[in-house]
Order: C-alpha cells, then structure tokens, then sequence
C-alpha cells in the first residue's frame, strides 16, 4: 500500500499530468457551478463583440419619403419606416436590451451633414441605399473594398424610377462574378451585411443590414445576429471588416426562411494600416 502511494505521489508531480489534472478538475468545478446555480455564459461574440460596440451606439433606420411613394403619402405626414426595417429595428433594440442591458440612440439621416455630425460613433444602419441615406453616403464611401454592390450605387442613373426593378440586384465589381438578382417568381431574395473598421473614428465599427428588399435586410439582421464567432469576428479584429451576401426565401410580408450564406470577403487593410 505504501509503495502504491508513493508510486502515485510521482505520478502526479510530473509537470504535465499537474496541468492536465487541473484543468480537468477546473472544468469539473465550473461545470458543477453552471449545473447547481444555472449561471448562463453569455456566447463569445457578446463578451468580445457586442458588448463594447453596443457602447455609444447611434442606429440610423430608413424613412420612406413622399419623392419616392408620392401616391401613398398624399398631404403632409411625417415620413415612414419600412416594415421590414421597422421589425429589424426592434429585434436589435430587444437584443440588446435583454443580452446586454443596453439601450442605443436611434434616429433617421435627413441629409449628409447630420451623417457627418454622427459618424465618429459606433452605428448600425438599417436598411438598403434606397432610403437610408447613412447607409448610401457609406457604402458609397468604401465602394472601392467591396466585391459587390447594391446597383443604385455602382451604376447610377437619374432616369431610374424609385421602384425600378432592374435595381434589384447586387452587382459584381466589373462584371466578374455573377450578379445576385432579386427573384419574386421563386421567392429568392438577397441581403447584405457589411462589418467595417469606421473610416471616420479610430476603434469604432459600422454595421450595415440591407437587402434587396425590406425581407431580406430582415435576413441579414437575423444572420449577423446568429453567426458564429469564429467566422466573423477574428475577421473584424484582424482586418477592416468584412462583407457577407445572404440569400433567403421571403415566406410573406414578415418572415423569411432558409438564410444561406452565398458569398463571403474579408475587407483587408492597405499599405498604411487604414
């Protein structure tokens, strides 16, 4: 009994086994104190992500103004939220009131000087070009680090109607990939999310959710939400961001299904870091 003893006495002064034995006993403690407390570990992307960005945050959502639905807002009224941005908007505000006890500042973007007076914080804009003007002043800005496009931008033209139907599609940089095109007869539509560094204000970030459609910036809301830590978020920190196309089905007015992640890039730094 004695020689058995001493024999695990050296056993467990090697080095590695001490390392081993506690940390296995380490995660034994910390898993019998989440099963007897119910302590709930929040997931990685809050702790290392969310939380701080949710500090000083501006949410800029869409207004639909009379220029572009002059038949459905006739007389003086105050402009409109799409409802698809409307329901973004209060999925975001839920989620990080309930995940992080926060409660950012939302408000609209009338024009490129209230864009300006707002930039150097960390923002989340809702909402496609079309009628979110924070969201088409920026995205407009970095156009250049981007593989796809919304067509407003990359191919403008004054003769367009508001509701032309040939915007309705993410283009390729010069043509060289395959556009993503709005598809109403499958119920195929498409969103975009952009996570980028913010160009206006060191260690800030901008978050872009828009699609092609208000169901689709629905898409890209959810997803950005969901994604896993590993896929996107060490791209933030060792990058300038990245860009995401979602493709998914648009079920009613309300609720979309079957979120697909189409394309992926990551946004990298120039030669001077920027």
């Amino acid at each position: 009994m004695v020689e058995i003893i001493e024999r695990l006495f050296h056993f467990f002064e090697d080095p590695f086994v001490l390392n081993v034995t506690a940390s296995v006993v380490g995660a034994l403690v910390v898993y019998i104190l989440v099963a007897v407390f119910n302590i709930r570990i929040p997931p990685l992307s809050v702790l290392f992500f969310w939380a701080g960005y949710s500090r000083e945050l501006v949410i800029v959502i869409s207004e639909v103004t009379v220029k572009y639905d002059p038949t459905y807002r006739p007389g003086k009224q105050p402009q409109l939220t799409p409802i698809g941005d409307a329901i973004v908007l209060a999925d975001f505000l839920h989620y990080f009131r309930e995940k992080l006890g926060k409660t950012p500042k939302v408000l609209s973007v009338h024009n490129i000087s209230e864009f300006d007076a707002i930039k150097d914080q960390n923002m989340l804009l809702i909402g496609g070009p079309k009628y979110n003007i924070a969201c088409n002043q920026f995205l407009t800005e970095i156009d250049n680090e981007l593989e796809y496009q919304f067509k407003r931008i990359r191919v403008p033209s004054e003769r367009r109607r508001a509701n032309d139907p040939e915007l309705k599609m993410l283009v390729s940089r010069a043509g060289q990939d395959k556009d993503f095109i709005c598809d109403g007869s499958n119920e195929c539509d498409y969103g975009m999310v952009v996570v980028r560094q913010n160009p206006y204000a060191k260690n800030k970030t901008i978050i872009t959710v828009g699609g092609l459609s208000p169901m689709s910036t629905i898409a890209a809301a959810n997803w950005i939400r969901r994604a896993s830590f590993i896929k996107w978020l060490i791209k933030v920190k060792l990058s300038n961001g990245f860009q995401a196309i979602l493709r998914c089905r648009a079920v009613d007015t309300v609720r979309v299904s079957n979120i697909n992640l189409v394309h992926s890039q990551v946004i990298e730094r120039d030669e001077n870091g920027n």
